[in-house]
């Protein structure tokens, strides 16, 4: 049995309703559900179920995490038609967590999905979405704490998320 399992930032209720209210005015796509709306710091992808344990653990690594995010940027990824609003400027203990977070999961041996070289934070605002041309925004700010270990069920209608581990 396996997990398809991922590491992100999950909004407090202040958040989720800024990024509610911003992905009202988008057209052209299939909103992310309000519960699903996140920044993910790592995509694991599909992983044994043995392996929740040790995830768990690793995501309490960062409980302490504890950063303000200012967001005021849309922006548009072709491939996957995703709609997503991200940082102009990213901060610096938003990087350092990232490469934290990289190197924990290397020296684990934990692989992930779709890896890539560049880290571009973001929330997913809109998925089959039409093009959208990046763009400043007026700033959503949004008090990030803590790490949480979530998973992606995938159903008929669209995957759920529920957080597996939680400390933030």
């Amino acid at each position: 049995m396996s997990c398809r399992l991922f590491l992100a930032l999950w909004p407090d209720d202040a958040a989720r309703h800024a990024l509610l209210g911003l992905q009202a005015g988008l057209i052209g796509g299939r909103p992310v559900p309000a519960a699903n709306l996140h920044l993910t710091l790592a995509f694991l992808g599909q992983q044994p179920a043995n392996m929740v344990s040790l995830l768990r653990r690793l995501s309490q690594r960062w409980s302490n995490f504890d950063c303000l995010l200012r967001f005021d940027r849309l922006g548009y990824f072709r491939r996957p038609r995703i709609a997503w609003v991200g940082m102009r400027d990213i901060p610096e203990p938003l990087v350092t967590l990232h490469r934290s977070v990289q190197v924990a999961l290397a020296e684990e041996g934990v692989s992930q999905s779709g890896a890539h070289d560049g880290f571009v934070p973001h929330v997913t605002l809109l998925r089959d979405a039409e093009p959208l041309s990046q763009r400043d925004i007026a700033p959503l700010m949004w008090h990030a704490r803590g790490v949480v270990l979530a998973e992606s069920i995938v159903q008929p209608g669209g995957s759920q998320y529920r957080i597996l581990s939680s400390d933030g």
